[in-house]
């Protein structure tokens, strides 16, 4: 198959989020190493933070940070990894974990999602000018 193609090139992280798509860039620049970048930009402690996931694209963030919550949606290897299991996507699991522990209000929530995709977007376009 291409990904297994792909996966023979040790320079590159080849992953897929979805039976459909392949994601391909260098080897050292994934989720993880943009979460750090913005952990390390404002300043942040990496205990004061957590991340979510559900797909094999996310492994680099499982394996590399500890605060890990997964969805119950997610992978089985990414569900062994985690440090909790919340409930999916479908159940809007992230909004309500963020709402019962940070405790906002629902459209503070949405506001930091939506600066979250925003600062992701913004990475992704800064990493495909360096490359």
């Amino acid at each position: 198959s291409c990904m297994e193609t792909l996966r023979k090139h040790e320079d590159l992280l080849v992953s897929s989020a979805l039976s459909f798509n392949l994601e391909v860039t260098p080897k050292e620049i994934h989720k993880a190493s943009m979460i750090k970048e913005v952990l390390d930009d404002y300043q942040i402690e990496e205990s004061k933070a957590c991340m979510f996931g559900d797909s094999d694209n996310d492994i680099q963030i499982f394996q590399n940070f500890t605060n890990v919550i997964a969805v119950e949606n997610a992978s089985k290897h990414i569900k062994d990894l985690a440090k909790e299991i919340i409930p999916s996507c479908e159940e809007d699991g992230v909004a309500k974990y963020l709402y019962k522990h940070i405790q906002i209000k629902s459209t503070m929530i949405k506001g930091i999602v939506l600066f979250l995709f925003l600062t992701y977007l913004i990475l992704e376009d800064m990493h495909k000018i360096r490359l």
